[in-house]
């Protein structure tokens, strides 16, 4: 979803530009941006005066990334990478995060240059560690004996201590 001025629908990333289960890939995605003109299909220049942002949804919308500004209309600066790191478990994706990468301030603005809305996405997958039950399960039930045992032996040097006393 893109945001500048106004919001565009939701739309599905072409499928060359989406991600693919644990394989890293990197792409240049550009901004769908809001049709000002109602008789064409989008508009191509972007408004100098107004940022622009997008947003993306993954697995049917459970994983989000938050409104992230391509194009900062008062520092003139543009997104120059996004990060993406989808981070996964044995079945499923578990969740998504980013990082950003700008560039540097720009002198001469164009409203059609393609800067100031496309950019890099890169896709990284990370795997979460699996725990092994059966490991903790052992050490649970091991520290749970020497904690046993240990109370037991107090026990024991305590009983032989009153007795001495006597």
């Amino acid at each position: 979803q893109t945001l500048h001025d106004f919001k565009t629908a939701w739309l599905d990333l072409p499928l060359p530009q989406m991600p693919r289960f644990g394989l890293k890939d990197s792409v240049i995605f550009h901004s769908i941006l809001p049709k000002f003109n109602p008789n064409s299909t989008h508009d191509n220049r972007i408004n100098l005066k107004s940022d622009l942002k997008v947003s993306f949804n993954f697995d049917r919308s459970k994983l989000s990334i938050p409104w992230i500004t391509v194009f900062d209309s008062k520092s003139r600066v543009t997104l120059k990478k996004l990060v993406v790191t989808f981070t996964y478990d044995e079945f499923e994706v578990i969740r998504v995060s980013y990082k950003t990468l700008y560039g540097n301030k720009l002198t001469k603005l164009d409203s059609s240059h393609p800067a100031l809305r496309g950019f890099e996405m890169e896709y990284i997958w990370e795997s979460v560690q699996e725990e092994d039950f059966g490991l903790g399960v052992i050490v649970m039930f091991s520290s749970a004996v020497i904690g046993f045992v240990t109370l037991f032996l107090l026990a024991l040097s305590d009983e032989s201590n009153s007795s001495d006393k006597w």
